[in-house]
Parts: C-alpha cells; structure tokens; sequence
C-alpha cells in the first residue's frame, strides 16, 4: 500500500456529506479518507445541530467493475458514554450503488491513520475485512459474527439504470477512536468467503454423536457461543458438554436416581445456570452448568411442557399443560403463578433475552400465541387458533417462529401483533428454535421425509437438511441453536444428538 494514492490538500467543507467511488478490479483500491460522522460530540454540545465530526482528507481512485456507476461510502460514529466522558468509535460503514456487476467479487475493508503506513486494527486481529457480494447479498466470514453486523440492501441505481445493492457494516463493540481514522481503504479481489451451509440455507454437514448413546432425547439447551449444551432424555438423565456436543458427560442429579421424565430444559447465555422441568414433577435448576443439581421444592407439581430463561439466568417462565404459567425472578427458586394468564393447555414457551417477552403457545380450540411484554404479568391473546405446538423468540422478542401440527410454520415480525405463515412445507411440526437475531431458524418434525429444516432469513426460505446425515426414522423433538447463529444441535426421539457448524 503506497502512500502514493493519498492527497492531504485540505478541505474546509464543514457540511456532512457522502464520498462517492467506484467499485475497482482486482488489486486496484478504493482510498475513501474524507468523511464525517453524524453524531454529538460531547454533552456541552447542542442535538440536531448540524454539525458533523470530521476526519481527515483525501481523494479516491475511479476505475473498475463499477464502471460509471459511483459508489456511496457512508462512515458513521458510535458514541460510548462513560463517567465524566465519552468516546467516538468507528461504528460502521455502509457502501451502497453497488451495480450487479461487481457480483462474485470480494471487497477488503480497512481503516488507516492520516500517518500510519499500516492497516488499523477493526476488531480482535482483523485489519483487512472481507465482504463477499454473492448476487447482491454480502457475506463476511461468519465467525465475525461476535464482532459486527452485516445487512444487505438494494435500491434504484442513482446515476445509472437498474437495481444496484450495498451493505452496512455495524461493529458491536466498537474499538477504533473516530479520531484515529482518516482513511477508509478499499480493495477488491479474489473470493476467499466460503459460504457455509447457514448463510446458503442449504443441506448442512452434520456430526452425529454416539459419546452420549442413542436416546429418548427430549430438550437441549445452548450457551450463547455454542461451547456448553445441556440436553435432557425423557425416562432417562441429564447429559452436558463444554465442547459444542463432542462429548458429553452424565450430569444426573443426586438423589432422584434415573429415569425421570425430563420435558424441556434452558440454559443462561453463559451456559452457567440451567433450569429443567420434569413431565408429572417439579423444576430443577443449576447454578454450575449442570455439575450439580438442586430440586426447587417451591415449584410446584405438574404436567410441566416448557421452560425458558432470559440470559442472565435469573428470570424463568414454565408451563403446566392443562393448568398455569408460572415465572420466577430468582432463578427458580420461588414461583409466581401468572392468574391474568389462565388455565390453559400450554404447550411451549419462549423469552426474549431480558426476560420482558414472553410467548406462550396454546393448541386447538381456545388456543392461539399469547404475548406478555412485562415478564409474564399481564397477557394478550394472538394468532388464530390453531394446534401450535412449539414456539421461539429472537433476543429482543420482535420475531417469534411457532410450529402447527399438520400446518406451516408461522412468523411474526412485531411481537406477536401479526402472523403470516412461511413457506416451510406442511409437515408435522414437532419443535423449533432461534438464534439471538432471529435470522437463523431450525424446526423439527414426526419422522418422514426430511426431519429437520433451517432457515438462515428469518423464516422467509427453508431449506430441508438431509435425512441421512441428520435423523434417519426418528422424531425430532430436541433442537437448540446457539444465541450467535453458529451452531445447530438436534436430538432424536430414540437416536442420536447430532450437530452442525455450518
């Protein structure tokens, strides 16, 4: 990288704008260094001012795949408040009027000082960040999920005919000081992004793990990276692994001897506290990940169906089928029975990630999704009627996926207000999870055909995963996925535990 392309003249423009390039051919970069971040600086300065953060000059480059198409580069700043202070980071890029030419290429995004010869660090070691245009939707490699965000877009080209695509890069965590960066430098090249099989929605390689035997597995459960899960066997025991399912070890608790009938089972997002209700029993819960056990004797008897968490474990949901909804707000140890609920025939329960949303299922006549927002006290009937069987919420509970017996999956985008059925196929739908975003979805079904299908966009496409490399003639009924989208788990009703990374 020479420094030959940079032009520091300065600019006295103090108006916010858009730096507009074009998209080059392989090893010809894209230098983008005068740009301004739409933000408040500090609390002494005024909201809606006008005014921008400014960074630096520069000019661009303009040949390439693009051709007379301009690209839009958009940095904007993330303010980190803290006591007495603040800080601007670097909190994302968007890139837009990408003209469908450019599909197939890979595009490398970095960040450089007004001075510094080398690439600024954009997240742990990364500092040439790849983005794949596959057709108009971007990819990065997907264990920066951590790390960032990446949406697609299209819209109208703006100085040429057709539809021309772009993309947003959000950091999570920002760690680059807005102050720091002066040049965006971009490059295109060879495509080095492999597609896995969740950003395709196409048949998976799934492992099967026989460690744990061939049994009536019920429930799993996953920490929000994917490392520890916890699966729960109907007439049998507790199994959990710290190694995302290659091995698994016996986690029984002391006292109750084997063969209970273990229903549903939650985990923390750390995977740390647990919590599992036993069918015609009462509700454990564990605080080690599974390594010890204690019988919530405040819980009470039951047909218990389903049980969820919010991710700091201390706030739970679980449903009797045939009679209450009950909540704890201390990790289990006492139980409120929610009357404004009812007696109902419950049948699946989820939570958004702080425990506020809640969904419940409801099967058949009377039945239908209900929707609490203030953790459980309060309730408001959605959806038809229909036999539900199954229900899951993204992390801030705005999409929620439920499964229908002989029927479709069905979605929600707005907390329950409105459902739409999916293009899944009719099946006897058994079990359904998602991931935090809400974007990756597995549902399970009765043995047939296909056993187990994901979707990798909120529900809009399914894919059915192959039945010789996941299920053979069993029922599905256990299913989780990771809170950051890169692990699925499924069990067998008398089978194995199998998983995928993609």
């Amino acid at each position: 990288m020479s420094d030959d392309f940079y032009h520091d003249d300065p600019i006295e423009e103090k108006h916010n704008r858009k730096l507009r390039n074009n998209l080059l051919a392989p090893a010809v970069l894209i230098i983008g260094s005068l740009f301004f971040f739409q933000s408040t600086l500090a609390s002494n300065l005024s909201l809606n001012s006008g005014l921008g953060l400014e960074f630096g000059q520069g000019v661009s480059q303009t040949v390439a795949c693009s051709g007379s198409t301009s690209l839009n580069i958009i940095p904007s700043a993330a303010y980190i408040n803290a006591s007495s202070s603040g800080t601007h980071y670097l909190g994302s890029i968007t890139i837009t009027n990408i003209p469908s030419a450019c599909s197939s290429s890979d595009v490398f995004i970095s960040a450089y000082s007004d001075s510094g010869t080398n690439a600024q660090t954009l997240f742990g070691s990364v500092t040439s960040l790849p983005i794949y245009d596959n057709s108009g939707t971007f990819y990065t490699d997907s264990t920066y999920s951590s790390y960032l965000t990446l949406t697609s877009s299209s819209a109208a080209c703006v100085g040429a005919s057709g539809t021309c695509y772009g993309f947003t890069i959000t950091f999570k965590n920002p760690t680059l000081t807005a102050t720091s960066v002066n040049k965006i430098v971009i490059q295109s090249g060879a495509n080095i992004i492999t597609l896995n099989c969740f950003q395709t929605a196409k048949s998976c390689t799934w492992s099967k793990n026989t460690l744990a035997g061939s049994r009536y597995w019920r429930a799993l459960a996953s920490s929000s990276d994917g490392t520890k899960l916890v699966a729960v066997v109907y007439s049998g025991d507790i199994y959990t692994s710290i190694d995302s399912g290659a091995t698994w070890v016996d986690r029984t608790p002391s006292g109750t001897g084997h063969n209970l009938n273990w229903y549903s089972v939650t985990s923390s997002s750390d995977g740390s506290k647990l919590a599992a209700v036993v069918y015609s029993g009462q509700i454990y819960t564990s605080s080690n990940s599974g390594q010890s056990w204690t019988l919530q004797s405040g819980s009470p008897g039951g047909t218990w169906r389903s049980i969820t968490s919010s991710s700091d474990g201390t706030k739970l949901a679980a449903v009797i089928q045939g009679y209450g909804l009950y909540t704890s707000t201390d990790s289990g140890v006492t139980w409120t029975v929610q009357t404004n609920a009812g007696s109902r025939a419950w049948v699946a329960i989820c939570s958004s990630t702080d425990g506020s949303v809640l969904a419940a299922a409801v099967p058949s006549v009377g039945g239908g999704i209900f929707i609490s927002t203030d953790s459980g006290s309060t309730w408001t009937a959605r959806a038809s009627a229909r036999q539900w069987d199954g229900v899951a919420c993204s992390g801030d509970g705005s999409k929620l996926a439920a499964t229908v017996t002989n029927d479709y999956i069905y979605l929600s985008s707005n907390t329950g207000v409105t459902w739409a059925a999916s293009s899944s196929p009719n099946r006897y739908w058994l079990s359904i999870a998602s991931s935090n975003d809400g974007a990756k979805l597995v549902a399970g079904m009765l043995s047939g055909a296909s056993y187990v299908y994901i979707s990798t966009n909120s529900g809009a496409t399914w894919s059915a995963q192959n039945s010789s490399t996941v299920g053979t003639t069993e029922d599905i009924y256990g299913l989780t996925v990771s809170g950051d989208g890169n692990l699925i788990a499924a069990g067998e009703y008398s089978g194995y535990i199998y998983t995928t990374t993609g």
